[in-house]
C-alpha cells in the first residue's frame, strides 16, 4: 500500500513515519511511504509519477500552499483516497470536511489518537491492500483492483485500463487470469 506523507518538519515527518511503520508490522502490512516537504512537491509527483496513495498524511502549516489548499487540488485532479490532516492548531477542522478528510490529528498527538486515525481508514486499508503489481520499462506499477476498469487485449498486446489512463501489460492472458480476482471475468 502506497502511503503518502506531507510534512515540512523533519522530526514530526519522523515521528509519523515511525507510528506508521509500527501499525504496518502490527497489522502484517506492506507499506511505501514517500515523504513529502511541501504541497507543490507532492502534487507534482502525483500528476508526473502517476502513483496513487491509498492514503496520505497532509500537514495543515506548511511554506507557500497549505495542507487543506493542498487536498483541494488533489480531490480537483481526481484523487479518492484517504486523507488525514495533522496539524498543531484547530483552526481549519471544518476546511477539512470540504475535501471529505477521514480524520484530522491534532499535534502533539499520542500514539492511541493515531491509532483511531488509521481505525477510520480499516476499510480502505483493506481494499488498497489488493493490487495488481507489473512491470512498464523496469518501473514497477502498483494499481488497486478497485482503480481497473477492465483488461483488453489486441491480440498481441494486453492493456490494463484505468479511468484515467491504459497500461500495457507484459503478460499472456492466461497468466493474467490466473493472477487476478474473481471478480474479473474473460467474455
Amino acid at each position: 500500500m502506497l502511503i503518502y506523507l506531507c510534512e515540512d518538519s523533519e522530526s514530526d515527518a519522523l515521528r509519523l513515519k515511525h507510528h506508521l511503520n509500527t501499525y504496518a508490522t502490527k497489522h502484517h502490512c506492506n507499506m511505501e511511504i514517500l515523504l513529502f516537504s511541501s504541497g507543490e512537491e507532492m502534487i507534482q509527483y502525483y500528476k508526473e509519477e502517476k502513483r496513487y496513495p491509498a492514503l496520505l498524511f497532509l500537514d495543515i502549516y506548511m511554506n507557500n500552499q497549505d495542507g487543506v489548499e493542498t487536498a483541494r487540488i488533489l480531490r480537483s485532479l481526481g484523487y479518492e483516497g484517504g486523507i488525514i490532516f495533522t496539524t498543531s492548531s484547530t483552526e481549519h477542522a471544518m476546511a477539512s470536511y470540504e475535501v471529505n478528510a477521514l480524520y484530522y490529528l491534532q499535534k502533539p498527538y499520542s500514539h492511541t489518537d493515531f491509532l483511531n486515525a488509521m481505525s477510520r481508514c480499516d476499510t480502505l486499508l483493506e481494499e488498497s491492500n489488493e493490487v495488481f503489481t507489473f512491470s512498464v520499462r523496469r518501473k514497477e506499477y502498483s494499481l488497486p483492483y478497485s482503480d481497473i476498469l477492465f483488461f483488453e487485449t489486441d491480440g498481441e498486446k494486453i492493456y490494463g485500463h484505468t479511468k484515467d489512463e491504459a497500461y500495457e501489460v507484459k503478460q499472456k492472458l492466461y497468466e493474467l487470469e490466473e493472477l487476478l480476482p474473481i471478480a474479473f471475468c474473460r467474455i
